[in-house]
Formats: C-alpha cells, structure tokens, sequence
C-alpha cells in the first residue's frame, strides 16, 4: 500500500512539473481492508459487495491506509492500522447498500464516510 501511495504521488507531481506549473506538496493514499488476514479489494458486481459486507457483519476488521506526501525530490510515507467494528447487518441492509454506487469504488465494499455509517442506506 505504501508502495501504491508513493506512486500516485510520484505520477501526480511529475504531471505537474511536466505542464510547467508551480511544484506545490501533493497528498496521495491508498487503503485496504484485511478480515483474517485476507485483503478485501473492491467488488466488481452486487453480488460480490453482499459476500463481502455479510463477511464484515458484526466483526472486527483491520483498515491500513498508506498516505504519501511528496515534496520536491522526496516522497515522506506513513501507514495507519485502524481497527474497525461492523455491527450486525441484515441481507436487507447489505442488498439496499449494495443498490448503491458506493460499495464498487471502495476497499471492503463500504465506505464508512457514506451510506455505511447509517444503519440502513436511505
């Protein structure tokens, strides 16, 4: 993830420097999911975001974010592991969530700043 980081924020400055704009600190992350050791990625279909989400119910999780900051030549990272409780969902909360647009751009299929954080997804 660091690794992922560091190179959004390696790309993104050289775009800039390549278009002869004024070079200013540029801020990139990536974030992963892990439940038992397996990363979850983002889902493709329905389906896919409702075997993730009814894996996440009602357990403890692990979200890593890497954050890269890229300031002239050099490229600082850090990485923080923040562990995350699901509560209890339903299969009628995880099909209204996953009814959304939200769950297949994001790592796990849930985005806890979104409809996630509410107990349903309306």
């Amino acid at each position: 993830m660091r690794r992922l980081a560091t190179t959004k924020a390696d790309k993104t400055w050289d775009d800039v420097e390549s278009d002869d704009l004024e070079p200013r600190p540029v801020l990139a992350a990536d974030t992963a999911v892990v439940l038992d050791g397996r990363v979850l990625g983002k889902p493709a279909t329905p389906t896919e975001a409702e075997t993730m989400l009814a894996e996440l119910s009602g357990r403890t999780h692990r979200v890593l974010t890497a954050v890269a900051l890229r300031c002239g030549p050099k490229t600082e990272t850090l990485l923080c592991a923040t562990e995350v409780r699901f509560r209890a969902t339903t299969a009628a909360e995880r099909r209204a969530y996953c009814a959304t647009d939200e769950p297949y751009d994001k790592a796990g299929g849930y985005g806890i700043q979104g409809f996630a954080r509410c107990s349903s997804s309306t």
